[in-house]
């Protein structure tokens, strides 16, 4: 997976987006949000065949049959992992209770109460390169 020569204008984009869409487990929580990221900025869907589902126990259960253990496990098996204070703009981050996010500077883009907000990027405990 390659980032295209304009991914950080396509992540501004998709980012603006996306701001203010409320949360929705299958449409828009935080593991279809980083897809959606990495989609700006390469291309490619790493969701896809995998929306739809109603609740965060739905989600999981359709990782499992997918053969991962949940959606942390899945976006590890596409990307490389890195420390999280080596992640740069564009990375994926995962916080304590598997929320993921994507990197931009110190901080970490995040749906929190149904919006994107920004917290550190100290809070990070994974992050994978993309």
């Amino acid at each position: 997976m390659k980032r295209s020569t304009d991914w950080q204008n396509s992540l501004m984009i998709y980012l603006s987006g996306v701001h203010a869409v409320p949360f929705q487990y299958g449409i828009h929580d935080c593991a279809l949000f980083c897809a959606g990221a990495i989609e700006a900025m390469t291309g490619v869907d790493l969701a896809k065949g995998h929306r739809g589902y109603a609740s965060r126990a739905d989600g999981i259960r359709k990782m499992r049959k997918a053969g991962f253990d949940d959606h942390v496990a899945y976006f590890a098996s596409h990307l490389p992992e890195c420390h999280p204070l080596e992640a740069q703009a564009g990375d994926l981050a995962v916080l304590d209770d598997a929320a993921m996010g994507v990197v931009q500077g110190r901080g970490i883009y995040v749906l929190t109460d149904g919006l994107m907000t920004t917290v550190s990027l100290l809070q990070a405990k994974r992050a994978f390169r993309v």
